[in-house]
């Protein structure tokens, strides 16, 4: 199992968002797939809230 975040302090969140989507998205979830790694699909979360609300709707 994988955690990911985004620092408070991050230079450019907008980029680390897009990467986290990346990951959790279909072309993600393929190389995780490729590699014996399944991923947990839906992405599960606590503190909802706090991420960017862009990837709000890519977790549960």
């Amino acid at each position: 199992m994988y955690g990911v975040t985004i620092p408070k302090n991050a230079g450019k969140p907008e980029l680390a968002a897009e990467f986290i989507k990346l990951l959790v998205e279909e072309p993600g979830q393929q190389i995780f797939i490729e590699n014996d790694q399944p991923p947990i699909v839906p992405v599960i979360t606590e503190g909802r809230d706090k991420i960017p609300e862009e990837l709000q709707p890519l977790v549960e």
